[in-house]
């Protein structure tokens, strides 16, 4: 499951894109980094939503 290392952001996605697309609608800040199962996977968000968005 992807989630965010973000105390307040308590949501989890199948994909990392459900995420990214969460994130996109929510106005949830992309900055945090993304979580796999719980562990880091070195990219914020934003690293994969990019300035495009």
């Amino acid at each position: 499951m992807y989630s965010l290392n973000c105390s307040y952001y308590q949501k989890s996605f199948r994909t990392v894109q459900e995420l990214l697309n969460d994130i996109l609608e929510s106005g949830m800040d992309p900055n945090y980094e993304i979580l796999r199962d719980g562990k880091p996977t070195g990219e914020s968000a934003w690293d994969l939503i990019g300035p495009e968005a």
